[in-house]
């Protein structure tokens, strides 16, 4: 009979935890949609695949100042992060797929450096930019959006953009 109580009480505690819900969670899910706009007159587009190819990176955030110049294409080419004292850091997460809408899923709950390179269709870094981001529950199913400006073709197209650079 105890052997049975035991038995019970085990396999109620065992549907407990299995039907418990992932509020508690330490992971999110977000989404990053990446965007193009010629000029100021144009609307906004998604970057179109079969112009250009976006990539969406996670850096711990080091609370370092990033060289912008030097991870224009270090991060593209090399998967590092450039900072202005030399020092580099490789991404703890990248987008699998290089199209205009990013899911970036089971992401664990910290501080990021979220960074987004734009390329040709050939491989040629076009833009970058970056921000900083807490992922925790209420970052769940957030979208970022990032708008590259056409800077004409002496900034590489878009060059290093602020995440929320305007006209």
């Amino acid at each position: 009979m105890m052997k049975t109580n035991l038995f019970i009480l085990m396999l109620f505690a065992m549907l407990l935890t299995a039907c418990s819900s992932d509020d508690n969670s330490k992971e999110e899910t977000f989404f990053v949609n990446v965007y193009t706009q010629y000029s100021p007159e144009d609307a906004e587009e998604l970057a179109n695949p079969e112009i250009t190819k976006s990539y969406v990176y996670l850096f711990d955030d080091a609370s370092k100042q990033i060289d912008t110049s030097k991870s224009l294409s270090s991060v593209y080419r090399e998967n590092l992060i450039t900072y202005t004292d030399g020092s580099t850091e490789k991404y703890l997460f990248k987008s699998p797929t290089s199209v205009s809408a990013h899911i970036l899923e089971d992401i664990p709950h910290g501080k990021y450096t979220l960074f987004v390179v734009l390329t040709s269709y050939n491989g040629l870094v076009q833009g970058a930019s970056s921000k900083s981001i807490v992922v925790n529950k209420d970052y769940n199913a957030k979208t970022e959006k990032k708008v590259f400006l056409y800077r004409g073709i002496l900034n590489g197209n878009y060059g290093y953009q602020t995440w929320d650079e305007k006209w």
